[in-house]
């Protein structure tokens, strides 16, 4: 009942589940805003979605976070959010301006991955935790760095974020 209300409404909250593929539940383009709020999720993902409008998840417990591929060109928010392992984000991002990339208020446990991202709009992290590191701002010199084209605004942000690799 959960998920076709996530079908239906674009909205998801209070659930507990094993994994959510919003690729299977929702297809590889979504044009309605997503809201998942309050949820346990062990494996999230968004694997070679496009994502028109604003993805949003808000004080979610979450394993893994996988958006690899992702286009987030509505924008995406992750609010108060513990991803206790890997996140991917990589060979993604792809926001369109107006339409901002925030982490806010997050722990990540695992390392972040960035790998090969191009964010023409702006990208916000604040408030965020990074345990085992990211290469937000790594891989200098090299081709699959990540692009920044608008402004990338970093408050309050622990954790090494010039690591290299993928």
């Amino acid at each position: 009942m959960a998920l076709e209300r996530l079908r239906q409404t674009g909205e998801l909250s209070h659930v507990r589940l094993a994994s959510l593929d919003l690729e299977q539940v929702m297809g590889d383009s979504l044009e309605m805003n997503i809201r998942i709020t309050d949820c346990v999720i062990n494996v999230l993902s968004g694997v070679n979605v496009s994502f028109l409008s604003l993805l949003s998840v808000t004080r979610c417990q979450l394993t893994t976070l996988n958006f690899l591929m992702a286009y987030l060109s509505g924008g995406a928010v992750f609010r108060d959010c513990l991803v206790t392992g890997a996140a991917s984000f990589g060979m993604g991002g792809h926001n369109e301006p107006g339409c901002p990339f925030h982490l806010q208020g997050c722990t990540f446990g695992g390392f972040v991955s960035f790998w090969d991202c191009w964010f023409p709009s702006d990208v916000i992290i604040e408030d965020c935790d990074f345990q085992s590191g990211s290469n937000l701002l790594g891989n200098e010199g090299e081709p699959y760095r990540v692009q920044f084209d608008g402004p990338l605004v970093l408050r309050n942000v622990r954790g090494e974020l010039h690591l290299p690799g993928g």
